[in-house]
């Protein structure tokens, strides 16, 4: 499965508050920026980061911030960089960055049960960032079809270090599962993936995540508030078995396509991938 954006659950953008050295963090971006600007000593840039207000929190957002978009994050961490000496550039080592990276994603995983849920809900899926970083992922975005063709072997793609911090994440996190309903001698199946898991509620809608598709990557779409009758909370799930032709719960695809065509959402609405798309909802009753 391929994930981008602040939107998609497994980015280090997604708005997922945690905390980490005892401080609250809304997203694994701003902690890892937070470190690498205290690395470099630059103590006034660090009290302006921690004043960073999420896109997707419920508080107002700063004068400082006003969009609230974590990219702007990484350009803060890049502008601090330049600031910083020699020998504390040389405290932030590729593998520095890469062992924090792993331990800010368990924390956010482990504080956010229903996004270890959705991890644990992918199985042996591979995972992969999309975007043209070729150390940090694949090299390719998410609306790319030559994602289909990603293993790790495949030398055509980016070495996707998020991707793989991710999968090993959920091994671990499967492997204490299994433990934790186990005894020594007895074998336990692999979890088996629901069709469909609500995997965030935002303030102006749901997240809905496809996990299943023909073995294609699960999706994900912004279902505005606009079209739901009824709340769902996060962690919800629904697979088709629990459908009936009475129920007012409909499987949303063409319907979704429409939408994001009308309020330009995060997703190319002209990505044939966007055709596969759908999350279990209860709609209004003119869709």
């Amino acid at each position: 499965m391929a994930f981008q954006g602040a939107n998609d659950p497994f980015s280090n953008f997604h708005f997922s508050p945690f905390v980490y050295e005892e401080e609250r963090y809304s997203c694994v971006e701003q902690a890892f920026v937070m470190k690498k600007v205290r690395t470099f000593e630059l103590h006034g840039v660090a009290a302006e980061l921690m004043r960073f207000i999420h896109k997707d929190d419920p508080t107002p957002n700063s004068p400082r911030w006003p969009d609230g978009h974590p990219r702007e994050l990484k350009w803060f961490g890049r502008e601090a960089e330049e600031r910083a000496t020699p020998a504390a550039k040389r405290k932030w080592s590729e593998n520095a960055q890469r062992s924090l990276i792993a331990f800010l994603v368990e924390q956010k995983f482990r504080q956010n049960q229903h996004l270890a849920a959705l991890l644990l809900a992918t199985n042996d899926t591979w995972i992969a960032e999309a975007c043209k970083d070729r150390k940090w992922a694949v090299g390719y975005y998410k609306n790319d079809h030559f994602l289909y063709n990603y293993t790790p072997e495949n030398g055509a793609f980016g070495r996707n270090w998020m991707g793989r911090i991710l999968m090993n994440l959920r091994m671990r996190l499967i492997d204490e599962q299994q433990q934790s309903v186990a005894g020594p001698s007895r074998q336990i199946e692999p979890p088996s993936a629901p069709v469909y898991l609500i995997a965030q509620e935002l303030a102006n809608g749901l997240i809905g995540a496809k996990i299943e598709y023909d073995n294609a990557f699960p999706h994900f779409v912004l279902i505005p508030n606009c079209l739901l009758t009824c709340s769902l909370g996060i962690g919800d799930f629904f697979t088709p078995g629990k459908l009936q032709a009475d129920d007012r719960f409909a499987v949303l695809a063409s319907n979704v396509t429409e939408m994001t065509k009308e309020r330009k959402l995060w997703i190319n609405p002209n990505s044939s991938i966007l055709a596969v798309q759908a999350t279990v909802i209860d709609i209004k009753s003119k869709y």
